[in-house]
């Protein structure tokens, strides 16, 4: 559906000539979409029963448009964007993986609870990682661990409680993803070589992210004791919750790269479609990657066709510059010839004039550019051998 723009008096004419779930669907909206249009441009939309009314042939109250007051008339026209479309990439993935669900590993199916499953040997990074966990800093206001060492790290933000659930959800996830050749695996990354975690296909990598949502609350600022004033105290105490939220730290154009616990579903019981929409994203990087090569590709042919362009634009120029001098030192020759004429034929023979008379003729044939016609050409052409700084450089 295009973007339209509607007056109030046609969308009311429109939602009073057939229901909204019908109506919705010719906006591309939902019927609840449409209502919120119509409540913030105060159009009256049908009560409930208004259309049973209709077909039964009963008298149905119609309410009439209400005016705008002079504050609202910004209201008077409703504006329906069209859709937003599914960005190319998203469209070729989905074609290709066609939206299928991985199965999900046998651990998830030994326990209705997969958050107490017990694992015995996990994947050597995120056993390293393990092995690293220490309490939370000092200087950390959030009741996190800190993790240190050698060991590989990613972006791992929990605290004591959800500790043995968030690897044993890293664990599920690594082995899902190894059924479709996904690894996790440890890069160097930054100018300090750091060691990230992060899983990988075909030389792609994709970085990812844990973390426990915290809740904040307010501390009151403590009592002057002994007539002490304090000045600083911390405004906020940050509580763990147990929610967890597992991330993609990719731009993936639009695909979805963020799930977390919910009343109906754990982290744990999402694995299957998380897993898929892993494996869609690299083949988004991948598609991604190549139409970034492809236009790179592009950019340094247009590029290069560009520069033949401003250097062909510059000989040129510089070939009109080389023709302009050579006129202008034709007439300077001329203009000399006519004066030698002139003066020998109003002046007395004399040795010393005919001498002068001799070398002011002979300077005036050797500025004039017709008597070497051989060497105006060769400096025509050899302007098309001259690369920009040279022919930037040429005074004429």
């Amino acid at each position: 559906m295009e973007a339209r723009i509607l007056s109030r008096l046609e969308l009311y004419e429109l939602v009073w000539s057939k229901p909204m779930t019908q109506l919705a669907k010719d906006f591309g909206l939902s019927d609840k979409g449409l209502a919120k249009k119509c409540i913030k441009h105060k159009i009256p939309t049908p009560s409930l029963g208004y259309w049973a009314k209709v077909q039964n042939g009963q008298k149905a109250l119609k309410v009439l448009l209400p005016k705008l007051k002079e504050k609202e008339h910004h209201l008077r026209l409703v504006n329906f964007s069209a859709p937003k479309e599914i960005e190319p990439i998203i469209k070729q993935v989905r074609a290709r993986t066609n939206k299928k669900e991985i199965p999900q590993n046998h651990l998830s199916a030994l326990n209705d609870d997969v958050k107490e499953l017990v694992i015995r040997k996990y994947h050597p990074i995120l056993a390293a990682i393990r092995k690293n966990a220490g309490p939370p800093s000092k200087h950390d206001q959030y009741p996190r661990l800190s993790f240190i060492g050698d060991a590989p790290r990613f972006g791992l933000k929990i605290t004591k409680g959800t500790f043995v659930r968030t690897f044993n959800f890293l664990e599920q996830l690594v082995r899902t993803l190894k059924l479709i050749n996904i690894e996790l695996v440890s890069i160097e990354k930054n100018f300090n070589k750091d060691k990230v975690a992060v899983f990988n296909f075909n030389d792609i990598t994709i970085s990812f992210e844990i973390r426990e949502k915290l809740k904040r609350v307010e501390n009151s600022p403590p009592e002057n004791k002994g007539g002490r004033y304090v000045f600083w105290h911390q405004k906020y105490d940050y509580h763990p919750t147990g929610i967890l939220e597992f991330e993609l730290m990719e731009y993936l154009h639009g695909l979805r790269t963020c799930w977390r616990d919910t009343n109906s579903k754990s982290l744990e019981k999402q694995i299957s479609i998380i897993s898929s929409t892993i494996e869609e994203a690299f083949e988004v990087k991948r598609l991604a990657k190549i139409e970034a090569h492809n236009k790179a590709e592009r950019e340094k042919v247009e590029q290069a066709e560009r520069a033949k362009r401003e250097q062909l634009e510059l000989v040129a120029k510089q070939q009109q510059f080389h023709l302009e001098k050579l006129a202008h030192d034709f007439d300077r020759a001329e203009k000399l010839r006519n004066f030698i004429s002139a003066l020998s034929s109003n002046c007395e023979a004399s040795p010393e004039i005919t001498e002068w008379l001799i070398w002011a003729t002979e300077y005036a044939e050797n500025i004039d550019p017709v008597n070497d016609p051989q060497s105006i050409v060769a400096i025509h052409n050899k302007l098309n051998e001259l690369d920009k700084y040279q022919l930037n450089s040429l005074k004429w």
